[in-house]
């Protein structure tokens, strides 16, 4: 009987999507204990990366263009380090996964290394960046797989 409600309750926060707005506010948290001196701009960018968590599960095609506000931050100077946005990212990406939705994941995934590799390297992306994008592709390939999972 406990197991059955337990496993009711699981299936209810994997349905309602509270363990990736719950991971994503913990990364937000945890971020500013990492980075202390961030200020309202590179806060401003991880609360792009966590209204994608959010608006995937209402609008999906939506969520494709918030990277994109993302990349306005910080094109115009109002944000200049990404702190844990990356995370948000890959949360995103799982959840449109496990949602079905794996055309707006793989938008997500390039947005993301485009703003990563692109933007943020202001349009001159290095040599040196090459470990940073397999390593972001790893990543990817885990969101993906652990979507698929769910």
């Amino acid at each position: 009987m406990i197991i059955a409600r337990l496993r009711s309750i699981g299936k209810w926060i994997v349905q309602k999507q509270l363990a990736e707005v719950v991971v994503g506010l913990f990364v937000i948290v945890a971020s500013l204990f990492i980075f202390p001196g961030a200020d309202l701009g590179n806060l401003g960018l991880q609360m792009v990366g966590f209204l994608v968590l959010v608006v995937i599960r209402l609008y999906p095609g939506f969520s494709v263009v918030l990277p994109l506000f993302a990349s306005g931050l910080w094109y115009t100077g109002m944000a200049d380090h990404t702190l844990l946005s990356g995370v948000l990212a890959y949360i995103a990406i799982e959840f449109a996964v496990a949602r079905g939705c794996i055309i707006i994941a793989v938008i997500l995934a390039i947005e993301w290394l485009v703003f990563g590799y692109v933007v943020s390297r202001d349009f001159n992306p290095q040599v040196e960046d090459l470990p940073g994008v397999l390593f972001e592709f790893l990543c990817f390939g885990g969101a993906f797989i652990i979507g698929q999972l769910r």
